[in-house]
């Protein structure tokens, strides 16, 4: 069981009977109303050609939502065919919830994956679910579709200008208005931690209804602080069509103002809130003779300026080609060098790009400013585990820079999942080039080691004589393995499904592999009772410790029943087995499990 702050996770075990099963991914978001959470039990049922079973929204023994938050929950069940409408209700008792006793709850919608084919489906709902409101047991139907809006919030760049206070906004357009939806850092795509600051511009995407031509926009602010100044709000919509809303008065805490759209008309929010500078006064000081010391010392300082000056950084993020590789959580990245690290940087898309970020086999693509590092050493690499399907596959990352009138770029090889339930159940990972470092401040730490290749020039152009350049780096040698695979003799054990082997070992581990690329027979592979033999280069990861491996849970009949795994290096007298003996299958016998599996030594 996974808690967030704001976010909870929650696998909740159907309780339906045989027959064909599926997974199901739920997320229940809470308005932001007064009093809309609940401390009722709380239940959903699915219906489509048949209707499931009531499904208890528990994680443990919390059945609490609180107002504003999302709670995912994983639900294993018999299928009931395409749903087209949910039920959702609660059972109105409440011992105590924020020393009220009212069980109402206010829904502001819900969103269902389909695990077994990624489709999304998305159930407005904005409604109470209370005795006073229509009763405690409701109907929805499947929306047409959801879709996001991105927001610019640009503060003032004068003293105080700032609020800590908790702000909220309602855009209405031409087909729908949206609820009340809070801006909080939980869903900023900006890299600050602090929200509101003078001279700062805030940016949220939020998931809204088809709104149509985006009209108006209402904003407040609650809080203990008074006053509030923005310059001004950009809506853009999926098309990156822009709505601009500016302020020309401070707002009051407390106080709701409705605000028309208008036009873009050339305008820009750098232009809105940067702060005139005032003219420096010429200096009347005598000028004093410096010592060849403090000359030195001037020279350092102005090379530790110019180190720590700031470079454009092109980073490509390709996430893997596995099942369920994708991920829905926010990821962020930190790049190492000689002589620094860069802040924990989100990996937020760009305002011409409204797709979902890290999807399976995707390669996204982000530009950011930030300092100098000097010769990149490595990454360090995390997600924040929300949203509904967090866990990641991330392929590979590649950086260009340039430096100095050349241009540089690093490959990072990854191959890693970054899951809090599979493995060694870690989040954040640190991928880095040549030996491996100690763990001290500033430098990388010796978990997911994972070698890349040393910048690459690629354009090159003359140089100052002195000027620094990134030096070449060693990369980890490559070796021949032998794999046999052997498929379990039960009835159906064989797969219509593409293998996928990773190897881990004593220096760390490589991407995995599609077996079936480096088979030289043309029989069909994993059939039962079946040896099959695979031979591949592969990076020297020294003595085997573990593999994974998984399917794409593709084809006729994808499961697999995996006997063990036998593995030598070629001219090597070593042989590492590692058995199985179980299903990698969605479902099999009634029983759901993955169809992904780590296996160790024996």
């Amino acid at each position: 069981v996974l808690m967030f702050t704001r976010n909870t996770f929650a696998h909740v075990p159907g309780r339906n009977g045989n027959g064909d099963l599926r997974e199901y991914a739920v997320s229940i978001r809470t308005g932001d109303k007064r009093n809309a959470g609940t401390a009722a039990r709380c239940f959903l049922v699915l219906v489509g050609d048949k209707e499931s079973n009531r499904l208890p929204l528990l994680d443990g023994k919390n059945h609490r939502f609180e107002k504003g938050s999302t709670r995912h929950f994983q639900f294993t069940m018999r299928d009931v065919g395409e749903i087209r409408k949910i039920i959702l209700f609660h059972d109105n008792t409440s011992k105590s919830y924020e020393d009220a006793f009212d069980p109402s709850w206010y829904v502001d919608d819900v969103i269902i994956r389909d695990l077994s084919t990624g489709r999304k489906m998305w159930f407005p709902c904005k409604s109470w679910l209370s005795e006073s409101e229509g009763g405690i047991k409701k109907v929805f139907k499947l929306g047409d579709k959801v879709t996001y809006v991105t927001l610019e919030v640009a503060t003032r760049a004068v003293e105080n200008a700032g609020t800590d206070n908790s702000v909220s906004v309602q855009i209405q357009g031409t087909l729908a208005t949206s609820s009340w939806m809070p801006l909080r850092s939980g869903g900023s795509m900006s890299a600050q931690s602090n929200l509101f600051e003078p001279g700062q511009i805030d940016r949220f995407r939020l998931r809204v209804a088809p709104l149509g031509s985006v009209q108006k926009l209402s904003i407040v602010h609650n809080g203990s602080g008074k006053v509030w100044m923005p310059a001004a709000v950009i809506v853009r919509d999926e098309t990156s069509r822009e709505k601009w809303f500016v302020f020309h008065d401070a707002l009051q805490a407390g106080k709701t103002v409705c605000i028309d759209a208008e036009a873009p008309g050339g305008r820009t929010l750098s232009r809105l809130v940067e702060k005139p500078q005032r003219k420096a006064r010429p200096s009347t000081a005598p000028l004093q003779r410096v010592s060849p010391s403090d000359a030195k010392i001037e020279r350092e300082k102005r090379e530790q300026a110019r180190k720590r000056s700031k470079i454009r950084y092109t980073v490509l993020v390709t996430t893997g080609s596995l099942p369920r590789a994708d991920t829905d959580a926010e990821v962020f990245l930190r790049i190492h060098g000689t002589d620094c690290s860069t802040p924990s940087i989100k990996l937020s898309p760009t305002s011409t790009v409204m797709r979902d970020l890290f999807e399976r086999g995707q390669v996204d693509k982000f530009v950011f400013d930030s300092i100098y590092v000097g010769v990149i050493e490595g990454i360090s690499l995390r997600h924040d585990n929300s949203g509904e399907d967090p866990a990641w596959f991330c392929e590979k990352v590649k950086i260009v820079y340039e430096y100095e009138g050349h241009v540089f770029d690093v490959h990072i090889p990854c191959g890693q999942w970054h899951d809090a339930l599979m493995g060694d159940r870690k989040i954040s990972r640190d991928y880095y080039l040549g030996k491996q470092r100690k763990s001290n401040a500033g430098q990388l730490g010796p978990t997911g080691r994972v070698m890349g290749t040393a910048p690459r020039l690629v354009r090159k152009t003359p140089v100052a004589i002195g000027s620094t350049l990134p030096t070449r780096r060693t990369v980890r040698k490559m070796k021949t393995y032998c794999v046999r695979v052997v498929t379990g003799k039960v009835k159906g054990a064989g797969t219509d499904s593409e293998v996928y082997l990773q190897l881990y070992g004593a220096n760390g581990n490589g991407e995995a592999v599609k077996l079936s690329k480096f088979s030289k027979i043309t029989r069909d592979l994993f059939e039962q009772g079946q040896t099959d033999r695979f031979e591949f280069d592969y990076p020297d990861v020294g003595v085997l410790k573990r593999v994974r491996v998984t399917h794409d849970n593709a084809g006729d009949d994808p499961d697999w029943f995996l006997d063990k795994i036998i593995i030598q290096e070629q001219g090597q007298p070593a042989v590492f087995e590692f058995p199985c003996q179980k299903w990698l299958a969605l479902h099999e016998g009634g029983t759901t499990t993955r169809v992904a599996c780590e296996l160790y030594v024996r």
